[in-house]
Parts: structure tokens; sequence; C-alpha cells
């Protein structure tokens, strides 16, 4: 019984080490939520959240690229984080995502492969420092630790339906939709 009992149990393990090897040799990607809630500029505060879907891609159990999506709406009082030019910019798109994003190896996934997956969905970027500055010291980023990441809006000039897909090398195809 107790040899049994104990060729049961390493035989259990082994099968539960080997699937585990296995499982972390692959290339994942998570898709997750996060917000941002409220804001405040100068005397001005709102309770609106931006929803942002986050995607991270994984080699075995290190992520490698990650970024957060939201569609900003021209309604939104969060627009108040652009400079003059960052508006007159973002008002002349009719469909405006902003992008947080980090690279953790340029050999891997870079910001510029992500750019050009952006531009195959036909957006194209627009540089917001000033946007960058509020929302990356907001006490929402700062919980989530966005401070290595980048900050960028893209801009696509006709609105559509259609979702974003990014493909990555040796990734599954990833569709996001708002």
């Amino acid at each position: 019984m107790n040899k049994r009992y104990a060729f049961s149990l390493i035989f259990f393990l082994t099968v539960l080490v080997s699937g585990c090897a296995n499982n972390m040799s692959q290339n994942s990607v998570n898709e997750t939520h996060r917000q941002i809630n409220g804001g405040t500029y100068r005397n001005v505060t709102w309770s609106d959240t931006m929803d942002f879907k986050r995607v991270s891609w994984f080699q075995e159990l290190t992520m490698i690229y990650d970024a957060w999506f939201y569609r900003l709406p021209p309604e939104s009082p969060f627009r108040q984080w652009f400079s003059k030019d960052e508006l007159k910019e973002a008002d002349s798109c009719r469909d405006l995502i902003i992008v947080v994003h980090y690279q953790y190896d340029s050999k891997r996934i870079s910001d510029r492969m992500f750019k050009e997956e952006m531009n195959l969905n036909k957006y194209e970027d627009v540089f917001l420092s000033q946007f960058a500055k509020n929302l990356k010291l907001h006490p929402d980023a700062i919980k989530w630790r966005l401070q290595k990441h980048k900050v960028i809006a893209f801009c696509r000039k006709n609105l559509s339906d259609d979702p974003i897909v990014i493909n990555f090398p040796n990734f599954q195809e990833t569709i996001i939709r708002f």
C-alpha cells in the first residue's frame, strides 16, 4: 500500500510538472481591463472613468509587451489634459485611441512593431506630452505602476466599427473591440 501510494504521488507530480513546463514554453496573450477613475485639471474635477482594455504579451512567464487601449470620446473631460496644440490635433481625429504601452525588450516586440501594427489598422500616431504628464501623475496610474510606460495617441480620420487587429510574430492574433 505504501509503495502504491508513493508511486501514485510520484506519477501525479511528474505529470503536473511536465504539464506546467510545457505551458511555460509557449507565448501567450492576456487581456484584462484597468481603470483610471476621475481627474483634475487646475480647478476642475470630474468623476468620469477611462476604462482601458489591457493586452499583455508573454514569453513563458515574462511580460514582453504591455498595451492599454482607450477610445477617447469627443465629450470626455479628460481632454482638458491636452495642451492647446494637442487638443487641435485631437479635434481633427474622428477616432482617437489613447495607448499606454511598455516594451520589455525591443529585440522581441518593439514600439516600432506596435506602431506598424496600428498603421495597418489605419491609425497614425500622435505625440501627446502634456496629456501623458497628466495621465502618468494620476493616482491610479501610480497605483498601476505606469511610470515606465509611454503614452501615445493614435488618430484615424474616419470613424469605423472595425476592431483593431494586432499580429506579432509567434503570437496569436489579438483583436481589440471597443
